[in-house]
Formats: C-alpha cells, sequence, structure tokens
C-alpha cells in the first residue's frame, strides 16, 4: 500500500482535487489519543494504530481518503501519567466539526468517523448524530460503539486463549498490532503485566 495514495495530508491541494473530481468523495475521520500506554508502548499507540486502519478502509473501499488523524483525545483518566494529554469536550467537538465544513468545502459527500481510543466513544456517537443534522446533504457513517467493541475483545480474549480482560489498555492486542506496524515505539524488554479485572463499562 502507497500511504501517499490515501494520506491527505501527504498531498498537495492540486492532486487532493484531482481525486475528489475523480470520485473520491469519501473522506475517513480517526480520532485517536496521545496518552501513556503502559512502560512498553509509545503514547502515539492509538494514534499509529488509528491511521493503520484508515488506511486499510480507504484501500478497501476505493474511493475514500483518510483524514489528518486527531490527537490528542478525551483522556483525562489518563493524565496522573507524564506526557499524556486530554482535550475538553467542546474543543475536541470544535475540531471534529471543523474538520468536516473544511472537507464539505472541498466537495467530499461522505464521511466515515471512527475512534482508536476507547475514551473518545461515547462523544462520537454524540457527535456523529448532531453532524447529521448540521449537514443533512451528506453522508455519515461511524465505527464500533464502545459496546461492540468490547464484545469483539472478548471474542479475541476466548479464540487466543488470553486471560479475560488483557485486551484493555496497552494489551496483548495493542501490543501486537504495534509490533506489527510500528515495532520502532515498541520496548518489550519493558513489558509487565497491568491490572486485570472485568470490565465494568457504561454503555
Amino acid at each position: 500500500m502507497k500511504t501517499h495514495d490515501y494520506l491527505l495530508e501527504l498531498m498537495n491541494w492540486p492532486t487532493i482535487k484531482e481525486k475528489i473530481d475523480a470520485g473520491m468523495d469519501t473522506v475517513i475521520i480517526c480520532t485517536a489519543s496521545v496518552e501513556q500506554h503502559g512502560y512498553h508502548l509509545s503514547e502515539l499507540t492509538d494514534t499509529v494504530i488509528g491511521q493503520a486502519v484508515g488506511l486499510l478502509v480507504a484501500e478497501k473501499l476505493g474511493n475514500a481518503l483518510v483524514a489528518p488523524v486527531i490527537r490528542p483525545g478525551l483522556s483525562e483518566h489518563h493524565i496522573p501519567m507524564a506526557g499524556s494529554i486530554t482535550l475538553r469536550p467542546e474543543v475536541y467537538r470544535g475540531i471534529i466539526e471543523d474538520y468536516v465544513t473544511s472537507y464539505k468545502s472541498h466537495g467530499f459527500k461522505k464521511v466515515i468517523i471512527f475512534s482508536s481510543h476507547g475514551g473518545n466513544f461515547n462523544e462520537n456517537e454524540k457527535i456523529v448524530s448532531d453532524l447529521k443534522e448540521m449537514h443533512p446533504d451528506m453522508q455519515f457513517s461511524s465505527a464500533l460503539s464502545l459496546k461492540q467493541l468490547v464484545g469483539l475483545n472478548a471474542q479475541f480474549e476466548k479464540k487466543f486463549g488470553l486471560v479475560e480482560g488483557s485486551t484493555g489498555h496497552g494489551c496483548a492486542m495493542e501490543t501486537s498490532v504495534m509490533l506489527h506496524i510500528a515495532p520502532d515505539q515498541v520496548d518489550m524488554e519493558k513489558a509487565t503485566p497491568g491490572y486485570i479485572a472485568r470490565r465494568q463499562m457504561r454503555f
């Protein structure tokens, strides 16, 4: 996959216009985070994974381009750990709304919004619902709900014989993905078992 074929931030504006005019009318917006991911993963983990997912979706669709990943996100619960950044909900919402307004002015007609950070999920659902009212002439799609993600994680744990709760934050799954796409941001010598307990999620 050639990232320059899909990442808007790596293109010049005439190239983007040509692609939109040629029918690439869908923009993929990932919201991520800059936050702690344990002792062994970089604070950019969610952003790196989110961009990789966006690229795979764009390649699969064939008519989509990938926006710059929105980072940081809503990470107040990680602030005690050094380097983590969190946005105020109203600022976070404003960034997403401004992304959509900007891309709409360029001719994009469809928007896919997803999050690679659990803390953004609930707010994204509200934002996407409001965006549909704000821009009735555009088509909006959102990915998994937090409840669906937790369900998939549980399936992943069962399939690979992992301890229940081990596919949470800075987990076996995130570590595996990062070892595949960004091994230079993983220090396995510092990987240690973290807090594992039954998830108590609010949906």
